[in-house]
């Protein structure tokens, strides 16, 4: 059996959703999911119990971490930029040892999931403001 690296489209689609944004003379507004009993019906199998809003400085890094049993589900806003990049360490994975990079937000609207078991980590993609 042949691996798939996650950077390849397929995969990238498994792991990306777009999301509808509506925007009018008076601003706009993206719909992040709507839920059933807590699960939320565009990621499969992805039922909600926590939900978080980080701030991230221009031009600062989170490195990797990951979660053993969590799933992770995540937004940047159009108007931000980061670059997400996933390393799959899931042994036994059709994709283990594979690492991808996502540029999130940059005008776009998208959930990625981020299942247990892959690495992941964030640079904030946007300059230091001058004079900050």
């Amino acid at each position: 059996m042949s691996k798939k690296a996650i950077g390849d489209p397929e995969e990238i689609r498994r792991f990306a959703q777009d999301l509808k944004r509506f925007n009018d003379d008076g601003g706009a507004m993206t719909e992040l999911g709507r839920f059933d009993a807590g699960m939320h019906q565009g990621v499969e199998g992805f039922e909600a119990k926590q939900m978080n809003y980080s701030v991230l400085e221009p031009q600062a890094i989170k490195a990797f971490h990951l979660h053993d049993r969590q799933t992770d589900v995540w937004y940047v806003p159009p108007s931000d930029k980061i670059l997400l990049v996933l390393a799959d360490v899931r042994e036994g994975s059709a994709t283990e040892g594979q690492v991808t990079r996502l540029v999130l937000g940059d005008g776009n609207s998208q959930l990625v999931r981020i299942p247990p078991g892959v690495a992941h980590g964030c640079k904030n993609l946007r300059p230091v403001a001058p004079g900050a």
